[in-house]
């Protein structure tokens, strides 16, 4: 379907070069496809054509995504931050996806992001009915600790994120939704796995927070993983389960 997409959109484009709506089908065509760097150059394309190709909530989402899953992770910020009050036309899974999405993204942009993703994870959470729901559930949580609500992350995990995960929280996160959702923030994994296994394998949990650190030390949440990993070593020091 993306290919044939693809083919009409630019035969569209061939029939009426110059306008911005055959340029966002394909840019959107190509998305669907994985040739982000080719959907990318399309929808800036048709942008510079059409200054309101992005009033289309279906076509801003792409965007949104090819900015994040390209590595533009402020410019896809904002680009969420304008889609999810139009949301509203997009179907429900649509919906909770894009807000999970936007709640990762604006987490991994740093703390300047935290209260646009609990805002926005809480949405998904309501919204969300197949494996979109325990990312948005561990998504939310992680946004709480983050920002130092260790009760309410603490209340979210145990009413939410740990009845909808496998008895495996990383198998929980290995769904073909829950990668895709993933990839507009695919640093943000080990953590979503370090928080969900701390009760229950601390071990896990010991690697994914030192996996985050190792990967960018000076990172805008290396800090909050170094946090994590002292507390399992007093508990460990002090013979807590």
């Amino acid at each position: 379907m993306a290919e044939a997409a693809l083919l009409a959109a630019r035969e569209a484009d061939g029939v009426l070069g110059g306008h911005g709506a055959p340029k966002a089908l394909e840019g959107r065509a190509l998305a669907s496809l994985g040739r982000l760097g080719d959907a990318l150059v399309a929808l800036k394309d048709a942008q510079s054509r059409d200054g309101q190709v992005f009033d289309d909530p279906p076509t801003l989402l792409a965007w949104a995504r090819v900015l994040a899953r390209t590595g533009h992770a402020d410019q896809a910020r904002e680009a969420y931050r304008a889609l999810l009050p139009r949301a509203g036309v997009l179907p429900s899974a649509e919906r909770a996806a894009a807000a999970t999405e936007a709640g990762l993204v604006a987490m991994s942009c740093g703390p300047a992001g935290l209260d646009d993703a609990a805002a926005s994870l809480r949405d998904a959470m309501r919204e969300a009915q197949d494996d979109t729901a325990p990312v948005a559930a561990l998504g939310l949580a992680l946004a709480l600790d983050r920002r130092g609500q260790t009760s309410e992350a603490h209340a979210v995990l145990v009413d939410r994120a740990r009845l909808l995960l496998p008895s495996d929280p990383a198998a929980g996160l290995a769904t073909s939704r829950a990668r895709e959702l993933l990839s507009v923030a695919p640093d943000e994994r080990d953590a979503l796995v370090a928080l969900a296994t701390e009760a229950t394998n601390p071990a896990r949990a010991r690697g994914a927070w030192l996996a985050i650190v190792a990967s960018n030390p000076a990172g805008p949440w290396a800090a909050h993983a170094r946090m994590h990993l002292a507390a399992l070593g007093d508990k460990h020091s002090r013979g807590t389960p």
